[in-house]
């Protein structure tokens, strides 16, 4: 788990590292009209692909750092959604352990199949009652 939350951090960090450089880029690019905001608005807005116009005209070289900044940024979005891909299924895969070493560890109990008006009757009393049990439920929330 750590690694993946290691992984998503650099992910995160590799996202901002490339709109400060994609930043940079555009305020040395442009001519003297690029502001630091200007510079910094163009990259937001090529990185998330908003589709408005240039800031200011882009000189070829310019376009060509606007394709690079884009490549860059569609890299950290796919590695941000796999990471978090990740996260999710060790999330569940940890739970499904947690759950099954508890049953594992259970003996001379019950089991109560569905956890309707019925199981949770027969939940109630068994659990006043001092005996251990198991709902089993298709959904385990």
């Amino acid at each position: 788990m750590m690694n993946n939350i290691n992984k998503s951090i650099l992910y995160i960090a590799y996202f901002f590292i490339v709109i400060i450089v994609g930043s940079i880029g555009f305020y040395y690019i442009g001519d003297d009209n690029w502001t630091v905001i200007d510079s910094i608005y163009m990259t937001i807005i090529t990185l998330f692909f908003v589709g408005f116009s240039e800031v200011h005209p882009l000189s070829e070289f310019g376009r060509l750092w606007a394709i690079l900044i884009i490549f860059l940024g569609v890299a950290g979005i796919g590695m941000l959604f796999s990471s978090m891909r990740d996260i999710i299924i060790y999330y569940n895969n940890y739970r499904r352990i947690l759950m099954m070493n508890k049953i594992k560890n259970f003996s001379d109990h019950f089991i109560i199949c569905g956890y309707g008006s019925m199981g949770a009757v027969i939940a109630d009393e068994l659990d006043k009652s001092g005996f251990k049990f198991i709902i089993v439920e298709k959904n385990d929330n």
